[in-house]
């Protein structure tokens, strides 16, 4: 019974830690990587109305997030 309990327990935080880092943590959509001293020529584009990529440099790669703002409704 004792271990049922430990296996249930070790589930529910298991879930409970997947989607508290999945709502803290955003995982960038496109990673672009060159080896070439010049950077890549790369043009990124949203489909969402209201939506745009965040670009951030890490090392030699080049890293775009999925953002979006709100739509107004006038």
């Amino acid at each position: 019974m004792r271990i049922a309990l430990a296996v249930l327990v070790a589930i529910i935080l298991s879930c409970v830690a997947v989607i508290v880092v999945r709502v803290t943590i955003e995982v960038p959509s496109v990673a672009v990587c060159s080896r070439a001293r010049s950077a890549p020529d790369i043009e990124v584009s949203s489909t969402r109305i209201g939506g745009y990529f965040e670009q951030r440099r890490v090392g030699p790669c080049v890293l775009y997030t999925h953002k979006s703002r709100g739509v107004s409704t006038d």
